[in-house]
């Protein structure tokens, strides 16, 4: 079973300051709340018809498959293999404990280091396009666990704008409407926690995903290596919690001025913030 955390002691001062101001995700009546929420649902539904999906969920299901979008200069491919050429079992040579593992400064104390998940020495050999396939090969095979790769100019873009912009909410669509997620950024990683828990409990609040971004290859090789822990697989599924590093990365990085926009309004008008716009423009990302 995997560990859940509560929220690092970092991030209180900036959540004392946010509950403060929590009120104000009451945006408008409920009628017209539920009236807006009633509309994304449907359009949803209308997608995946057209796109041939039985629901909206297996339109969701089928576009956070692909949670870490492709450079504008793709990442070098080897010629003798592909993405699927490297099985499971070959993946995990490269697993190995080591006897001393180095520290990222950016990563907190209670999280593997890379050199406790993978033996870095060995993947430093392979070029960017094997240790794709290597890493993600390895989580496919773990348990509430997601993985990524992205070039690293993608992810010092994504860390600084969450250090401008530490916190945001994401909408996921569910059967009676949508649930909001609330996302914080700390160093290396990002915390993504049920609004509705957080305004329950406060910094009580333990996050249903943790993403984990390694920049230990970022010089040599010129990627980021992502991995993300679901503490409860049975409240957040794994479709859910790759739409919310979808959402992520297009919010922080790829949107475009209208999403950026919605996360500096987030951060430095709270009360101003409109949750109808920020459902309009997560509804434009599928």
């Amino acid at each position: 079973m995997l560990m859940r955390r509560r929220l690092p002691p970092s991030l209180f001062p900036r959540l004392r300051s946010f509950a403060t101001s929590a009120p104000g995700f009451q945006f408008a009546p409920v009628d017209d709340a539920r009236d807006a929420l009633a509309k994304y649902r449907q359009k949803l539904e209308k997608k995946a018809a057209e796109q041939g999906f039985a629901s909206a969920e297996e339109l969701l299901k089928n576009a956070s498959k692909f949670a870490v979008p492709e450079p504008k200069a793709p990442l070098p491919r080897s010629a003798k293999l592909s993405e699927s050429a490297l099985s499971p079992e070959k993946s995990k040579q490269f697993v190995r404990p080591p006897s001393k593992a180095s520290r990222s400064k950016d990563l907190p104390s209670y999280i593997k280091p890379l050199d406790e998940i993978v033996d870095v020495d060995r993947l430093k050999e392979e070029d960017a396009a094997r240790i794709e396939t290597i890493w993600n090969e390895y989580h496919k095979t773990q348990a509430g666990m997601l993985s990524g790769v992205m070039p690293v100019s993608f992810y010092e873009t994504m860390k600084k704008n969450g250090k401008e912009f530490p916190m945001f909410v994401l909408p996921i669509p569910r059967e009676a409407g949508v649930e909001f997620y609330l996302l914080q950024t700390a160093l290396n990683q990002i915390y993504f926690t049920s609004l509705l828990e957080y305004k329950t409990h406060g910094t009580e609040a333990r996050p249903r995903l943790t993403v984990t971004h390694y920049d230990d290859l970022g010089e040599s090789k010129g990627v980021v290596l992502m991995r993300g822990e679901v503490s409860d697989a049975g409240v957040l599924k794994a479709e859910d919690a790759r739409l919310l590093v979808l959402l992520t990365q297009t919010f922080y990085v790829t949107g475009g001025a209208a999403k950026r926009r919605l996360v500096e309004a987030f951060n430095r008008t709270p009360h101003a913030f409109d949750y109808r716009e920020l459902v309009a423009e997560a509804e434009r990302i599928l």
